[in-house]
């Protein structure tokens, strides 16, 4: 229903600017009427698209039209308001038709390269926040390989001691930051692909004591090295 009403309202307010057209403006020269009408239309458009279109789609993790709503907005707004006040200003001067269709001309060209820069500046905005995103899932694993280490470690009844190691590893891991770069994947990888064989030697606690207790020292370490990794 609020679309419907969306529609009908900018629906309405497009007739109504050229209504307004017809009843009180000049229409001695048709060609400076109709860029008049046609001019009025797109600056009405423009400035009101978002009416139309929603500012996000927040079923969208990126959010991409948001995090770039200052410069569509900046395209927008500055073409409508420039358009409108340089229509004014040629029909005052009275200048001559062609004069007044290559300025809106000009101005229609800039805003072109503006959506264009709006589109390509959301396309970045979504390529980082992917980036960001793929690097705090990769670190969410590690840290659910922890917790998956620490649950062996229970039901495998593993001294007080080994427990509260494999805590402290996750403890470290809280302090562990993001990172896209090449040498943190592979850290990651190595911790996450340690932690799976610790795991799976917890169910033989007595027979791989010293290797369980090794693997929990090397995974430390690896944590401390994946610290001080950081982005490219």
């Amino acid at each position: 229903m609020t679309n419907w009403i969306a529609y009908f309202a900018t629906v309405l307010g497009l007739a109504l600017v050229v209504t307004g057209w017809f009843l009180w403006g000049d229409q001695s020269q048709t060609n400076i009427f109709a860029l008049n009408i046609a001019i009025s239309v797109i600056a009405y458009v423009v400035m009101f698209i978002d009416v139309l279109l929603p500012w996000g789609n927040f079923r969208e993790k990126t959010q991409r039209r948001i995090g770039n709503l200052a410069m569509r907005w900046f395209v927008q707004y500055g073409y409508s308001i420039t358009a409108i006040a340089l229509l004014i200003i040629c029909n005052l001067a009275n200048l001559q038709f062609e004069v007044s269709i290559f300025l809106q001309c000009g101005l229609l060209l800039l805003l072109i390269f503006g959506i264009a820069a709006a589109k390509g500046s959301g396309e970045k905005i979504e390529e980082v926040s992917r980036a960001i995103s793929h690097t705090i899932d990769c670190l969410q694993l590690v840290r659910q390989a922890q917790d998956s280490l620490l649950e062996a470690a229970y039901d495998a009844s593993a001294p007080d001691e080994v427990v509260e190691k494999i805590k402290r590893l996750g403890e470290d891991l809280r302090f562990v930051t993001p990172s896209n770069s090449d040498e943190s994947r592979k850290v990651e990888s190595q911790i996450m692909e340690l932690f799976d064989q610790t795991r799976s030697l917890l169910s033989s606690y007595e027979l791989n004591n010293e290797l369980i207790n090794n693997n929990i020292e090397k995974g430390a370490r690896l944590i401390q090295k994946r610290k001080s990794t950081y982005s490219n």
